[in-house]
């Protein structure tokens, strides 16, 4: 009949295991961009569930900053580096 079912954590990590095994086949550079690429295309999730009420109100800041502060350092080693890298 159709596909067969699987649970969700089969699929967590199959999607795991498949981005490790890409990732395997990269330099360091071409890593952080990845990851810069996939924090900024998930910067916008962080608040549509309102004012990032998921983190604690005590710990809230502290958490914005290390994120904006890693996409910033990010951006900074690339700059500095000269390497090109489309948005």
């Amino acid at each position: 009949m159709g596909k067969s079912f699987r649970g969700k954590r089969f699929w967590d990590e199959h999607f795991r295991d498949e981005v490790k095994k890409q990732l395997n086949g990269l330099n360091r550079e071409q890593k952080v961009e990845f990851a810069w690429r996939c924090a900024m295309r998930a910067l916008p999730f962080l608040g549509t569930r309102g004012h990032f009420e998921f983190w604690p109100s005590k710990t809230r800041q502290r958490y914005l900053y290390a994120v904006f502060h890693a996409l910033e350092s990010l951006t900074t080693h690339y700059v500095y580096k000269k390497i090109k890298f489309m948005v």
